[in-house]
């Protein structure tokens, strides 16, 4: 059996691979290390989706293994958080300090240490409704951990890369700007409802806003940049 879950972060694990290689394109093309950054954020994102969904294709009926995956996806979802530092740092330069950058991943270390600890010391099983979706049903603790921490780095994240996007003449560019300040407001919300849950419709919405994120970010490679210089002819 395949679970309406696993086809949910296939979906958004495979959109969020695409933009990865695209933004290490980039990064081949311009040398930025910001752009190398990014590609490993949505890199991580996309294992991290991929570690959700393949036990179910391996052995849908072992709930252990279904639990381990999600273990390995949750270290794939700090790894994003430290690699998404960078990126931040890069963009906030002018009023963040190498201090602050430090101590925000020693912060995250802890955090991902904890989770991982409590996660692997009391292992529950998910539970599966008769729909297909999962239920992750690990320790109330770790959940939190992982909700919260999540939020509040994807709300920090939209807001860096809104404040960046608003100094930014060109539109092209402070489109692909807003896309990405975007998605961190979605997959901070994606977070706190889907490791959350305790029920059908607050994980399915936190599918849906996760598969709108990989969609929004893919855009910005297929976005034709013909648009944006037609808008910017016009205002001159």
């Amino acid at each position: 059996m395949t679970y309406l879950t696993t086809a949910y972060y296939l979906v958004g694990g495979t959109l969020c691979t695409l933009t990865s290689f695209f933004m290490f394109a980039s990064y081949l093309k311009a040398r930025r290390k910001a752009n190398l950054s990014l590609a490993f954020v949505f890199f991580w994102i996309g294992l991290h989706a991929y570690a959700f969904a393949l036990p179910t294709l391996l052995d849908a009926s072992n709930l252990s293994l279904l639990a381990f995956g999600y273990i390995v996806g949750i270290a794939m979802v700090f790894l994003t958080l430290l690699s998404g530092i960078e990126v931040q740092v890069y963009m906030a330069r002018k009023i963040v300090s190498k201090l602050s950058t430090t101590f925000a991943s020693i912060i995250i270390t802890i955090l991902a240490v904890t989770t991982l600890g409590i996660m692997s010391y009391d292992f529950r099983l998910p539970v599966i409704n008769s729909n297909g979706i999962i239920f992750w049903n690990i320790n109330p603790v770790a959940s939190w951990l992982i909700g919260i921490s999540s939020l509040v780095y994807g709300f920090i994240w939209g807001y860096v890369f809104y404040r960046a996007a608003l100094l930014i003449n060109e539109p092209y560019a402070r489109v692909k700007m807003m896309i990405v300040s975007a998605n961190g407001f979605i997959l901070g919300t994606v977070a706190i409802l889907v490791h959350t849950s305790s029920n059908q419709i607050q994980t399915i919405l936190g599918h849906i806003l996760f598969i709108i994120a990989g969609t929004l970010t893919l855009s910005m490679y297929l976005l034709p940049k013909k648009l944006f210089e037609f808008k910017t002819i016009e205002n001159k």
